[in-house]
């Protein structure tokens, strides 16, 4: 649609109306990039995104480019751009999102700031052996039915109003426009009390033993956490400051006397200190 809309108002500006072969040729190539544009696009948004999500899904049988080409096949049976083919349908998908995104956020808020209290066992995020936050192969159960309350009273207005339906009850409506705050407002609670009912393992906890240097010696001290022992190491690096300080002179002499080390490494470099030192003298 954009194309020919594109061809026209390039010869609709000449003074025939025609247009010459060098505008021809002008439009032919902007619609070669538009096209190649819109296909790199959908590739690497679309096709290799789908790929990542499967292969992260099923490791054991899937790979990224076996991934990619599922997306791409089952993009042609689903057809998901009839659903952004009108603007009243597209408005209605990007709400669509809160329905589904906003029990999430619910879960993940009560999860955060009132199971667990902002406290994060570093050490268990990496590993699945003996892992507070593994659960069941991987799978927490509460989650899923908490998630499904959140969205189940609001995705009935998401159908009527995606189809077109002005004879639904209105309460559908109703729960619709208000789809991010109800979904959420019941994930919140309805997680919030099923770990009431059945608490998980490591809630409220911290690792025993500072392996990263998160906290300051007094903070570690304070939560009752061992400080790390490599400390000053974290003290200055790529990623920032951390809590912890180092005197600056026996850190600037540290770091002098490992650029001298360096710089007289090389057997050139000695030559020429050599060569000047006997110059002064």
């Amino acid at each position: 649609m954009f194309l020919p809309n594109l061809d026209r108002g390039i010869t609709d500006s000449l003074p025939d109306g025609q247009g010459s072969s060098g505008a021809r040729a002008g439009v032919f190539f902007l619609a070669l990039a538009f096209t190649f544009a819109i296909l790199f696009q959908n590739v690497c948004g679309n096709a290799v995104a789908g790929g990542i999500d499967l292969a992260g899904i099923f490791p054991r049988y899937i790979d990224i480019r076996r991934g990619a080409i599922i997306t791409f096949v089952a993009a042609w049976i689903i057809q998901p751009w009839q659903l952004i083919n009108r603007a009243a349908t597209f408005v209605t998908v990007l709400s669509s999102f809160s329905v589904f995104l906003a029990p999430l956020m619910g879960v993940m808020i009560a999860d955060y700031f009132f199971v667990r209290h902002q406290k994060i066992k570093l050490s268990h995020l990496y590993r699945s052996e003996h892992s507070d936050y593994w659960f069941n192969k991987g799978f927490n159960w509460r989650v899923i039915p908490c998630w499904i309350a959140g969205w189940a009273p609001t995705i009935g207005g998401l159908i009527v109003s995606a189809g077109g339906m002005t004879n639904a009850p209105r309460a559908l409506f109703q729960l619709y426009y208000t789809a991010f705050f109800t979904g959420m407002a019941i994930s919140f609670a309805s997680f919030y009390v099923v770990n009431l009912l059945f608490p998980i393992d490591g809630s409220g906890e911290f690792d025993p033993y500072d392996d990263w240097a998160t906290f300051t010696p007094e903070e570690a001290a304070k939560l009752g956490i061992t400080p790390s022992e490599n400390a000053e190491e974290f003290a200055t690096n790529r990623f920032g400051r951390s809590g912890y300080r180092v005197d600056a002179s026996s850190a600037r002499k540290e770091m002098d006397t490992e650029a001298d080390a360096v710089y007289f490494s090389s057997p050139d470099k000695v030559d020429n200190a050599a060569r000047s030192g006997a110059h002064h003298v």
